[in-house]
């Protein structure tokens, strides 16, 4: 799922916003297979996917090659990654 909304949004912020109108609130990642995802994607859907992971996700736990991560609002993704 999120790999089609990322292909079908124009921004990173439109990704953010479709998954929380989805009631999405946090994301499970599996490190190497997102990595592995994103590396054979086409540049424009790296640069959505890296701008909402750089302003709208904020890592909460990362173990054993899985990240937690919590979609937040970017004035306070960009305030707590300020600190």
């Amino acid at each position: 799922m999120f790999t089609n909304i990322a292909e079908e949004a124009d921004s990173g912020r439109a990704i953010a916003e479709r998954l929380t109108q989805l009631g999405y609130t946090h994301l499970v990642v599996r490190a190497d297979l997102f990595r592995q995802w994103l590396d054979g994607s086409d540049p424009e859907i790296r640069v959505r996917v890296e701008n909402f992971t750089r302003f709208r996700l904020e890592e909460l736990v990362n173990e054993q090659g899985y990240g937690l991560y919590e979609i937040v609002d970017p004035e306070n993704a960009l305030s707590r990654n300020a600190d």
